[in-house]
């Protein structure tokens, strides 16, 4: 069962949610345009925006930071086309999260010390606010217009933050609104900071970024190849 809880109010810009996993049976996650820093215990990975459903069994005492669309490419300083549909370890990605406690105020002391280097692009931010708005059902042409950019550089841009073209994010803005109307979930559900802190404290290493010694995966993925968006 994944369960999810808020970030502080001056990381929400940033953050969608910190989620935790106390195991169970797997769970199917729906795209939602969003990238992922997942943490086992063992090793840290970045989970890349999605275009289609997957199915996750994760080991309970895993932990997620879900970055807002836009906001995971700030924080790696890296293209999010690197990681679209994968899951990549985050020293392969990127240098730039050194060792933290396994606590909340210490992630969130790290992410509000990336963020506060890094100047979002408001061409992106209003392409995708406006594409979110209407339910991924605004014409590219307009949302290149709200954006103030030619289609063709909204999409180089938009490749670069989000990791999928504003094509695609607006089919799976739709793809995740028809998802969640027919019960399809993200998380079973919330759970207060306090007892987030708790949870997190149980993460057994201190560190983003492990030794290739100790790399191992308790994810374990599976397409749901019967709803593969890119062709909807």
């Amino acid at each position: 069962m994944i369960r999810e809880f808020a970030p502080s109010a001056d990381l929400a810009p940033y953050v969608d949610a910190y989620w935790y996993s106390d195991g169970g049976e797997a769970t199917t996650v729906i795209p939602d345009g969003c990238a992922d820093i997942v943490l086992d215990g063992i090793e840290a990975t970045v989970v890349g925006t999605m275009t289609r459903p997957i199915h996750v069994q994760s080991s309970a005492g895993t932990f997620g930071i879900r970055f807002r669309p836009g906001r995971a490419a700030l924080a790696l300083g890296a293209p999010l086309t690197l990681v679209t549909d994968a899951r990549v370890p985050l020293r392969d990605l990127t240098k730039r999260f050194g060792t933290i406690e396994p606590e909340i105020d210490s992630i969130e002391a790290a992410l509000r010390s990336l963020f506060a280097e890094a100047t979002p692009d408001r061409r992106v931010d209003a392409a995708v606010g406006l594409i979110a708005r209407t339910g991924g059902r605004s014409s590219i042409d307009s949302v290149a217009s709200e954006a103030g950019v030619s289609r063709q550089h909204l999409a180089r841009a938009f490749a670069y933050h989000v990791g999928l073209t504003p094509k695609m994010f607006a089919r799976v803005i739709r793809f995740a609104g028809r998802s969640h109307s027919r019960g399809s979930i993200r998380s079973a559900g919330p759970i207060s900071r306090r007892s987030s802190a708790i949870l997190i404290s149980r993460i057994s290493s201190p560190n983003f970024a492990s030794s290739p010694a100790t790399r191992r995966f308790h994810f374990s993925y599976r397409d749901v190849n019967d709803e593969r968006i890119f062709i909807a």
